[in-house]
């Protein structure tokens, strides 16, 4: 297991989801979701959010990578719906 310097992880759930996701407490930032490949599916602007909906995605294994110019935090999720 690779430890980054400033990455922690980003606590989502339910996970499994239908695309509606909760964070464990506020966050703002730049959250990027990738695919399982790796393609850029969404970037969104959180400001203090603890939800966000992505039901508009299709099923299938998610990244999330929060950039808050500070760090970064990085959680995965899948939606299934």
């Amino acid at each position: 297991l690779i430890q980054l310097k400033g990455v922690e992880e980003l606590e989502v759930f339910p996970n499994p989801s239908s695309g509606l996701i909760h964070f464990k407490e506020a966050v703002h930032g730049r959250l990027s979701v990738y695919d399982r490949i790796g393609n850029l599916m969404k970037v969104i602007e959180l400001q203090a959010k603890q939800s966000v909906d992505l039901g508009a995605l299709p099923n299938g294994l998610y990244m999330l990578v929060l950039d808050d110019n500070e760090e970064q935090m990085i959680g995965k999720f899948s939606v299934y719906k």
